[in-house]
C-alpha cells in the first residue's frame, strides 16, 4: 500500500475512533460503526461575522452506522455522523460550526453530486466527486498483508526444500554435521527427512 493511502487509511480511522468515542460517551451502545467514507470534494464554509465573505475549506467524512438491537427501528434511528475536518487535521461536528460558519447546504450539494459521479463510467468520473472509502482500504491493506505473508512462508519452504536463498554465507550437511559426540544437526533440530542442507 503507498503512502498516500496509508496516510488516509490512518485518517480514516481517526474519524472512525472519534465516532466510537462519541457513541461511547452519549451511551449509544446499540451502534457500530460500520463504515467511514471521506469526500474529497473541500466544502467551502463562509465565515458568519465577516464583512468580505471569508470562507474556509473543510472535507466531509461521513461515518455509516449500523444499529445492533433489532427492536429499535423508526425515524429516529441514528444512520450516520458527519464530521468536518480542517486544513490543520482537527475535526468538528456541525454543531461545533454552526454558529460560526453557514454554507453547510453544500455538504447535501456534494453527497448528492459524489453519488452522481459514482453513476458516470470510470473513466469519466471527477476525481474531485471521488471518495476514499474505509472499508475498502482495510480490504485492501488485509489482501497485501495476505500476499506478504504468503511470499514469507514462500521463502521458508525454499529454504527447508533445498532451494538456496539470495544470500549463503555457508552451507551445512544435517547428516554429517555434529552438534555434539552422538547428535546430528537433523536429528538435534528434529528436520524432516527431505532437509539435506541449511544454510546460513
Amino acid at each position: 500500500m503507498n503512502k498516500e493511502k496509508e496516510d488516509m487509511l490512518e485518517k480514516l480511522n481517526r474519524v472512525k475512533q472519534t465516532a466510537e468515542n462519541y457513541l461511547a460517551e452519549n451511551k449509544f451502545d446499540n451502534y457500530i460503526v460500520k463504515n467511514v467514507v471521506r469526500y474529497n470534494k473541500e466544502i467551502q464554509l463562509t465565515e458568519k461575522d465577516s464583512e468580505d465573505d471569508k470562507t474556509k475549506g473543510f472535507h466531509l467524512y461521513v461515518v455509516e452506522l449500523e444499529n445492533t438491537d433489532p427492536e429499535l427501528e423508526g425515524e429516529d434511528l441514528l444512520t450516520e455522523l458527519e464530521y468536518l475536518e480542517d486544513e490543520d487535521g482537527n475535526l468538528y461536528t456541525i454543531s461545533d460550526l454552526i454558529q460560526e460558519y453557514e454554507g453547510f447546504e453544500n455538504i447535501k450539494n456534494i453527497v448528492y453530486k459524489t453519488k452522481e459521479n459514482e453513476e458516470k463510467p470510470e473513466e469519466e468520473q471527477d476525481k474531485e466527486l471521488k471518495k476514499d472509502n474505509l472499508a475498502e482500504l482495510e480490504e485492501e491493506k488485509e489482501r497485501e498483508d495476505k500476499s506478504e505473508e504468503k511470499e514469507d512462508d514462500e521463502e521458508t519452504k525454499n529454504d527447508l526444500t533445498g532451494k538456496k536463498p539470495k544470500y549463503v554465507m555457508q552451507t551445512i550437511d544435517v547428516n554429517s554435521t555434529y552438534i555434539d559426540n552422538w547428535t546430528t544437526v537433523s536429528k538435534g533440530f528434529n528436520l524432516p527427512p527431505e532437509v539435506k542442507q541449511i544454510a546460513i
